[in-house]
Parts: structure tokens; C-alpha cells; sequence
């Protein structure tokens, strides 16, 4: 969602979720856009996950939650993936501080730590 594009909308658009939140509508995020050099790939969903912050007032912690679980979830694969536990597969983004605690610390790619992917570490900045 680009807000500026968006911007005529953008009033009726947040009502419309806070009211879906408000009465326990999960809110999960998904793109349509695909990944090449003018659109590398997860640019736009961390640009997502911070408007659920700033825009629809959700915390750090729901608005990852958005983007992980509730969305394997909608997908009929919640038990595979989504989430951070014992048996499930995971890609994971290790970043050197706490996005629960500042969700900006994911824009900046200088955060990233390690990206582990099928099992294997495909970036390491210690």
C-alpha cells in the first residue's frame, strides 16, 4: 500500500481495520509484488509490517505477528510454518536488536545479523 498513492483512501482503509482488530479480526499481511532490482524481495513487506504500527496503532509484537503467523495460518499451513517452534520449518532473520521493542531497527539492513535459510546460514555479519 503506497500511501501517498493512497492517500483519498487511506481514512476509510484504517477505520475499516482498526474496526477488524478492534473485534478480534486477525490482520495478516501479503504482497502482490515480485522480487527484482527495483523491488527486492521483503522490501515491501517490513514497509508493511511498520504501517500496521504507525498507521493502524498496532504493537511491534502484533504487527510481526501479522506477517508470520496469522498469514500461514489464512494459508492452511500454520502447523508447518508461521512460527518459531520445535518440528516446524523455518527462514529466519536474526537482526542485532530488538524489533518488539522498535520496529524500525528492520528497515535498516545494517541490523541484519544472520539470515538462515532451509536450514543454512546464507548471511553471517557476526
Amino acid at each position: 500500500f503506497d500511501l501517498e498513492e493512497g492517500e483519498d483512501i487511506l481514512p476509510s482503509w484504517v477505520r475499516s481495520l482498526k474496526r477488524a482488530k478492534k473485534h478480534g479480526v486477525k490482520i495478516l499481511l501479503g504482497t502482490d509484488t515480485w522480487a527484482d532490482s527495483a523491488t527486492p524481495y521483503g522490501k515491501f513487506n517490513i514497509s508493511e509490517i511498520k504501517l500496521l504500527v504507525d498507521v493502524l496503532e498496532m504493537t511491534p509484537l502484533e504487527a510481526i505477528t501479522a506477517a508470520t503467523k496469522h498469514g500461514a495460518e489464512a494459508c492452511g499451513i500454520g502447523d508447518k510454518v508461521g512460527t518459531v517452534e520445535k518440528g516446524k520449518l523455518a527462514d529466519l532473520l536474526v537482526v542485532r536488536k530488538d524489533p518488539v521493542s522498535d520496529i524500525e531497527v528492520l528497515l535498516d539492513k545494517d541490523n541484519v545479523r544472520y539470515v538462515i535459510k532451509d536450514g543454512k546460514f546464507v548471511v553471517d555479519h557476526p
